[in-house]
């Protein structure tokens, strides 16, 4: 009875994605070890960590490569946009990559609503500043 719950544990478990699911899979595989669940249903498991594990290396890498970027997205904004192309396809994302995503994108946001506002008032201002030009 407990080798079939853990079985069956062992196969919710390998359906789940983030931190959570990787932590489920990791104590359903213990628990699956010591109660002697089929190897192959192991091996089936192990190898499903290995990939949530793998998925989150590759989200650590791409939030350090956003933090080392964050400092240049007034000066170089296709630098984001670079990493959002490489970071895309790593969805679902861990929560400090999304926080960092989302923080760059309401940065990103801000700075193109603030250049379009400077726009518009140069172009109000640039007539003034012609006729203030033309009287003197």
């Amino acid at each position: 009875v407990q080798r079939e719950a853990a079985e069956a544990e062992l196969l919710e478990a390998s359906k789940g994605a983030g931190c959570k699911g990787r932590r489920r899979l990791e104590d359903a595989i213990q628990l699956a070890m010591t109660v002697g669940v089929a190897p192959k249903n192991l091996k089936a498991a192990n190898d499903r960590l290995q990939l949530l594990i793998t998925h989150e290396e590759k989200c650590a890498l791409a939030a350090g490569n956003i933090r080392r970027a964050m400092h240049t997205l007034q000066k170089e904004p296709w630098k984001f946009q670079q990493i959002m192309e490489m970071v895309k396809p790593l969805q679902p994302w861990t929560p400090d990559l999304e926080r960092l995503v989302d923080t760059c994108q309401d940065y990103m946001r801000r700075s193109s609503t603030a250049q379009n506002q400077q726009k518009e008032v140069v172009a109000e201002l640039r007539p003034l500043l012609q006729r203030l030009q033309g009287t003197r």
